[in-house]
């Protein structure tokens, strides 16, 4: 079976290996996957964790994930909620510190009330082209990266 093209960030490829589930009913397809929020969970992990600046794909993907409003977000980082939707959009440069405080904020409300920092401790170096994600033992995990570094 060919790995599923995930396109809720438009800038990275994301494949799912599997825990992907197709159906059809009255002539349309449908798509469904196993435990959607744990998949968003460990695609953020990986975002908030890697050392490349947060993409403004990724910027939205990972509010949406903690279920934030802009305005809500704003209030948290001190900006307008219309600057987070410049950040989103790509018109604002995202500061390292908004850069930062995002992924703080992200890994305090997941992570490190799971106690799952040793996931935090991992360190991704490398630039990717694709993640690679399988359903494994009732979660999902990264699976594969596919690296730009020859």
């Amino acid at each position: 079976m060919t790995a599923y093209l995930y396109k809720q960030l438009n800038n990275i490829s994301i494949y799912l290996i599997n825990g992907v589930t197709y159906d059809t009913l009255d002539g349309e397809n449908y798509v469904s996957f196993r435990d959607l929020e744990g998949l968003h969970d460990s695609i953020c992990l990986y975002l908030v964790t890697h050392k490349s600046p947060l993409s403004s794909a990724a910027f939205k993907f990972i509010r949406n994930t903690l279920d934030y409003t802009q305005k809500y977000l704003g209030e948290l980082l001190g900006v307008s909620g219309q600057t987070i939707a410049r950040y989103e959009k790509g018109t604002s440069p995202i500061s390292m510190t908004i850069d930062k405080f995002l992924r703080r904020l992200y890994l305090e409300k997941t992570c490190l009330k799971e106690n799952r920092i040793d996931i935090v401790k991992s360190n991704y170096k490398l630039d990717y082209k694709s993640l690679h994600f399988k359903y494994d033992h009732e979660k999902w995990v990264l699976w594969a990266i596919d690296s730009l570094e020859k």
